[in-house]
């Protein structure tokens, strides 16, 4: 896992008291190809029935020794057109659409996703750290 240049900028600024960062709503997003720290992306999945995942304190394990997991399965929308997607990355963000990249990172295998699949992250599989 990284964090983007925005998240990290974000973290410093409010443990050293220059700005407050303040909790957002984290959305979980599948990308076909790896982003940048920079939080550039161009491959978010797009497929019909795509959505990005609004996740709340519950989704997520208490953090302990630098990581937290997820907590429940992470259900993406049902792909509804025809042909088929890999996701290879995932990444979260502070919006449903466009906002800001925080982290992003390799999803352990690749998940090719066909019409008519709702692809999943189960859970306790999908770990976030901070280091």
């Amino acid at each position: 896992m990284a964090l983007t240049t925005y998240a990290a900028n974000a973290i410093l600024n409010h443990l050293d008291g220059s700005a407050a960062f303040a909790k957002p709503t984290v959305f979980v997003g599948l990308l076909a190809s790896n982003p940048t720290v920079a939080g550039t992306q161009t491959s978010e999945l797009a497929y019909a029935g795509y959505a990005r995942l609004a996740t709340t304190a519950a989704t997520w394990t208490a953090a302990a020794v630098g990581a937290a997991n997820s907590a429940q399965q992470l259900t993406f929308g049902t792909k509804t057109d025809a042909g088929s997607v890999t996701a290879s990355y995932w990444a979260t963000f502070d919006a449903a659409t466009g906002g800001n990249m925080i982290e992003f990172g390799a999803l352990g295998t690749p998940k090719t996703i066909n019409q008519n699949d709702a692809p999943f992250i189960p859970a306790g599989s999908f770990t976030r750290t901070a280091s």
